[in-house]
């Protein structure tokens, strides 16, 4: 008497669907309930927050590790019982948890310093193999040697030319490319230069690939990295005043060399003698507009195929980029021999890397 509520401990039998209803009596409306029985192998679990997490100082995470418990219709299932298994060198509190009423578990793990740490959450009744794997990220760093020139991999960068850093969890566990214009913030990422934003290309956690300011002093500069994730590194790398890069195939080692006016490179289709071949690369300095309003550089570079010079028409900026990539046009010499061919760009007394050109 008095009562305002019932309740019905409920036990699944089998796997399907049941219809129940209550009633008491023609007074009241009647009320109905579905009930879905499933096997825990038919059960699905979902990350809800705390994969590829940075590891911090006592190999602690954050947040703790959210998931759900659901299936192919994406009903929750409160009270399922889920494990969690920590790899070694790592904890996890609890080792069971009972899901809540809307389906989800939490998990507090401790991954520990050791590398490639992981936490495999499965259902019970089920193996490891058919859960989640949880990872967590190692601390963000940049390689002590990791500033190179983008299209040769010499150490160190120049002011207005593409560069790369390697390291590790640069972007908090994400990666994206940027097109035109370049932002200075890429996936949360930003990259400074003497504490100046830098223009993004290409972030990934084991590399960033970014445009260097043009005002940069010759000597030492301080690169930094900041992560959505909030974690941060610096180091210490040298500038250079001018250091050319030739852009090359690593596979192959052509260089990235088109026939003049066309999108083929020589890789693909050779030139002829006397044509003119447009050469892409970075670091090579200042530029000034010249008599046809184009961004030249103010150094001409020459270029040698094997050990003759070729014919510099050209050196600046490359069309659409606005910095960072330059364009030299070149006249393959008369002499040239047929077949693949070593070419070098030489500027200010710096040699570039060298690099495969194909001549008919």
């Amino acid at each position: 008497k008095g009562a305002t509520n019932a309740s019905f401990t409920i036990t699944g039998i089998q796997q399907g669907v049941e219809d129940l209803s209550a009633a008491v009596d023609n007074t009241f409306e009647t009320a109905y309930a579905r009930v879905q029985v499933m096997q825990p192998a038919l059960l699905t679990l979902a990350t809800v927050s705390g994969d590829k997490q940075v590891v911090g100082n006592g190999g602690t995470i954050a947040q703790p590790i959210v998931l759900k418990v659901t299936d192919q219709n994406n009903l929750v299932y409160p009270g399922a019982s889920v494990n969690a298994a920590a790899s070694t060198g790592g904890t996890v509190t609890p080792q069971t948890a009972v899901a809540d009423a809307t389906g989800q578990v939490t998990f507090q793990w401790t991954p520990g310093s050791a590398g490639s740490a992981q936490l495999q959450i499965f259902l019970a009744g089920t193996s490891p193999a058919q859960g989640v794997a949880i990872t967590a990220l190692p601390p963000t760093s940049i390689n002590a040697a990791g500033a190179v020139n983008a299209a040769s991999f010499a150490a160190g960068i120049t002011a207005g030319g593409l560069s790369t850093i390697y390291g590790t969890t640069l972007a908090g566990g994400m990666t994206q490319q940027a097109g035109l214009p370049w932002p200075t913030e890429l996936a949360n990422v930003t990259l400074t230069v003497n504490n100046e934003p830098a223009k993004l290309l290409y972030v990934s956690d084991a590399q960033i690939n970014f445009l260097a300011p043009a005002d940069l002093a010759p000597g030492t500069a301080t690169i930094a990295v900041t992560t959505g994730a909030g974690t941060s590194a610096s180091l210490q790398v040298a500038v250079n005043p001018i250091q050319p890069g030739i852009f090359f195939n690593p596979a192959t080692n052509f260089g990235a060399i088109l026939d003049a006016g066309t999108a083929k490179s020589t890789e693909q289709h050779p030139a002829a003698r006397g044509q003119f071949i447009e050469i892409y690369c970075t670091g090579l300095g200042a530029v000034q507009k010249n008599s046809d309003g184009l961004m030249a550089t103010i150094t001409q570079p020459q270029v040698f195929i094997g050990n003759l010079p070729a014919t510099v028409s050209f050196s600046g900026f490359a069309g659409l980029y606005g910095g960072g990539l330059y364009q030299v046009d070149a006249q393959i010499p008369q002499g040239a021999p047929s077949g693949t061919q070593m070419l070098t760009l030489s500027i200010g007394g710096i040699i570039s890397n060298a690099v495969k050109v194909g001549i008919q």
